[in-house]
């Protein structure tokens, strides 16, 4: 046998030996798993205390960044803004090594706070957003210090008492929070810029200075029964003039006067009567006024020489006064039509248009 024969048959022998030893020897599998965890956003873990089931003694940790896996200690906090992903490496035994991949989604739980006073003091007519301040702050990194938008808060009351009113907020994560607002409503004395006006906004909660006159002309004494001399502004006498002689063309009926002006301390039942804008009117029967034919047309007509019912029947709620269909308040002919047509109460408008 020449020396190339030999030298194959002695590699073939290496070659089958070191097969089987191959064949002999245990192999290292690697096992990839995956486990998804749910973590409060914005929150600072210690990689340790949150996989300690799954940590070994020579375990490495990793965490994802835009440039791969970084390597971390078990013991280095983390902040959690967004989703992220950490990794374990480690043997299990001598043949066998594993890798753990955590997939952690960032979630938002925690609703924000609304911050304001818990109780307020508000006069009449004004509306709360006017007045209370407001602000809706979010968790961030242990402190409540991301600003979200505030609520929209809309309260007005000319009814006088006390209220609670609720707001609500929702942060970017749907988290919702209400907070209940104590409210006292009291009279509002209406400001020395608002006095001249015709369609000037008088009730139970919007009153008049105590030292407010208005200038002010007698009424002829033929609109009264007793033949009182009553007081009203130039431009409301003048519209009441030119009313009861519509009122007369119409129905040959007459309407008188049984209340007008009261100064401050005589107008009780309402400091409307203060204005001088404001009257009660009485037809010379001993029938209810609201059965009158005088009372039909004014329903009618009372709009067209600026004057409205003050307190309409089933408006109580909304005015603050009892239903009374006597009382008559001069707001101008183009206030009153407007009220008229859209069948609406002077508070009601007056709501309406609030800035």
């Amino acid at each position: 046998m020449n020396k190339n024969a030999k030298f194959m048959m002695k590699m073939g022998a290496i070659g089958i030996a070191v097969f089987l030893v191959y064949l002999a020897i245990p192999k290292i599998n690697v096992v990839q798993s995956a486990v998804q965890l749910e973590l409060e956003r914005y929150e600072y873990y210690i990689p340790l205390e949150i996989l300690e089931t799954y940590v070994l003694e020579d375990s490495e940790l990793y965490i994802q960044n835009n440039l791969g896996f970084r390597k971390i200690a078990m013991d280095e906090p983390f902040a959690l803004e967004n989703d992220t992903t950490l990794k374990i490496v480690q043997k299990t035994n001598f043949y066998k090594s594993e890798a753990i991949t955590f997939e952690i989604k960032a979630i938002d739980t925690i609703p924000p706070i609304i911050v304001s006073d818990d109780s307020v003091v508000l006069g009449g007519g004004i509306n709360l957003r006017d007045i209370l301040n407001v602000q809706v702050l979010d968790y961030r990194y242990g402190e409540f210090d991301f600003e979200l938008k505030n609520p929209s808060i809309d309260f007005v009351s000319i009814i006088l008492g006390n209220f609670e009113y609720i707001i609500n907020s929702e942060d970017l994560a749907g988290n919702i929070i209400t907070k209940t607002i104590q409210i006292e409503v009291v009279p509002y004395t209406i400001k020395q810029s608002e006095l001249s006006k015709i369609d000037i906004w008088v009730n139970q909660a919007r009153i008049l200075p105590e030292d407010f006159v208005p200038e002010l002309v007698a009424m002829d004494a033929t609109y009264s029964l007793n033949h009182e001399t009553f007081l009203l502004q130039e431009p409301v006498r003048n519209a009441f003039d030119l009313l009861t002689e519509a009122l007369f063309s119409d129905l040959e009926l007459e309407l008188y006067i049984e209340n007008a002006y009261l100064s401050f301390e005589s107008a009780v039942t309402s400091p409307e009567y203060q204005s001088g804008l404001s009257l009660d009117v009485v037809n010379n029967d001993e029938v209810d006024f609201k059965d009158t034919q005088q009372y039909q047309w004014l329903m009618e007509h009372a709009h067209e020489h600026g004057f409205i019912l003050r307190y309409p029947e089933g408006k109580e709620s909304v005015t603050g006064y009892p239903y009374n269909p006597q009382t008559l308040r001069y707001v101008g002919q183009e206030v009153a039509s407007y009220l008229y047509q859209n069948e609406l109460t002077f508070d009601e408008y007056k709501l309406m248009n609030l800035k």
